[in-house]
């Protein structure tokens, strides 16, 4: 006799399925990498680069850079291939710190992270040192932002929710929740690159 029977006889049975589930209350449908946090760190061995020569609002023009991770490497060095690429933008944009006289930027914090000195560079070498850079190991300093919904073409609901936002533990030991509650909705987590760091 077989031990399969239709859903509605297995009902009419009374056998006890209650505590039987499908899914856990924690599963995320989607890749999302834990933050960066005490224990929890990922190296970028290498990324792919793309380059825009554009001028900004007040006629200035600068490089915007598109960084592409598609691998990276845990703390215990396994390897984690990306379903979809992380992307992170950085540009040549000047702008000021407190504290600190004249001004840099993204692009500039980027490469002194990978071991260039970015006073020396411009023109030509700085765009040959941002091709020089995809090969050097660095720290990728993981967080979440929220899902940003399309609302019209190449336009996009902002990013507004930080990785503290989904923490439900403490700096130390941190609890990260994939999702949290605001205004009644429902905000969902997505991981994204924060920041290169030096090894």
């Amino acid at each position: 006799m077989s031990e399969y029977t239709t859903p509605t006889e297995l009902l009419a049975s009374g056998e006890d399925v209650d505590d039987i589930v499908a899914e856990s209350p924690d599963y995320v449908p989607y890749e999302l990498l834990t933050p960066t946090s005490p224990g929890v760190d990922y190296i970028s061995k290498t990324r792919e680069i793309f380059v825009a020569h554009k001028v900004s609002k007040n006629k200035v023009p600068f490089l915007s850079i598109e960084l592409r991770v598609t691998e990276l490497e845990n703390q215990n060095g396994e390897k984690i291939t990306l379903g979809r690429p992380i992307r992170t933008w950085i540009n040549t944009l000047q702008f000021g710190q407190k504290n600190r006289p004249g001004t840099t930027s993204s692009a500039s914090e980027y490469l002194q992270e990978a071991g260039f000195s970015p006073k020396e560079l411009s023109g030509d070498a700085l765009v040959e040192a941002l091709a020089e850079s995809v090969a050097t190991p660095m720290k990728a300093i993981v967080g979440w932002t929220n899902m940003t919904k399309k609302i019209a073409e190449g336009v996009y609901t902002e990013e507004f929710a930080k990785t503290a936002d989904f923490n439900k533990g403490t700096k130390e030991a941190p609890v990260y929740v994939s999702n949290f509650e605001k205004d009644g909705e429902t905000v969902k987590a997505k991981h994204r690159i924060v920041a290169f760091r030096r090894l």
